[in-house]
């Protein structure tokens, strides 16, 4: 959420730098009733400069932008846990995944798993600090998506959606917290095709450091 005072200058600057497109614009200020005929970036930017958008608007925006082309990247686990009776590693997942739901964090908003045929999915979001950038872009707002499949009554294979690979701290850090609340539950296996290198550095050092 934007929370200081955004110069409509900058925006202005984004849509002649041509880095928030003038037609995804132009489609989310057509759903508020604003229609605009401009034919090019720096008349549309013109335009645009003389509207009066408050925080929660130029927070839309903001995630417009930041998700405007991106595509999703794939990150794989595989979760374990130990033979129980009457227990299901699904059942278990989502509890564990609806308690982290229901304690307030600044790290994560996770919204409700959902228990599909063959598994679960879930969705959550966290903020990443941009220092430096342009006030409108100094934070943004990061989405990823856990797809849960089951492989058998105690394994799972995790397939994490992502916007790009530098979320793979975050998709890892929230499946460790997962774990460590359940201390039945371990990590067997991860891809580390799409982590970022600091990140596979760390993740290597420790699990040496275990061994």
């Amino acid at each position: 959420m934007i929370t200081e005072y955004v110069d409509c200058v900058e925006l202005k600057r984004l849509i002649e730098d041509k880095k928030l497109k003038p037609a995804t614009l132009k489609y989310y200020l057509r759903r508020k009733g604003i229609a605009f005929t401009a034919s090019n970036a720096k008349e549309f930017a013109e335009q645009v400069y003389t509207i009066f958008l408050g925080a929660r608007e130029i927070s839309e925006i903001r995630d417009l932008m930041v998700n405007d082309g991106n595509y999703e990247k794939s990150l794989v686990m595989n979760l374990s846990m130990k033979p129980g009776p009457d227990e299901d590693i699904i059942d278990i997942l989502i509890d564990e995944m609806s308690k982290q739901k229901s304690v307030k964090s600044e790290d994560y908003f996770i919204e409700q798993p959902i228990k599909t045929e063959d598994g679960a999915y879930v969705q959550f979001s966290y903020m990443r600090r941009l220092p430096g950038r342009n006030k409108l872009l100094e934070q943004e707002r990061r989405y990823l998506r856990l797809n849960i499949r089951k492989v058998s009554e105690t394994e799972v294979v995790v397939d994490v959606r992502q916007q790009s690979a530098i979320d793979s701290k975050n998709a890892v850090g929230f499946i460790e917290k997962i774990s460590k609340a359940d201390e039945g539950i371990k990590i067997k296996h991860i891809n580390l095709g799409n982590l970022i290198i600091g990140f596979i550095n760390m993740y290597i050092k420790r699990n040496i450091m275990i061994l």
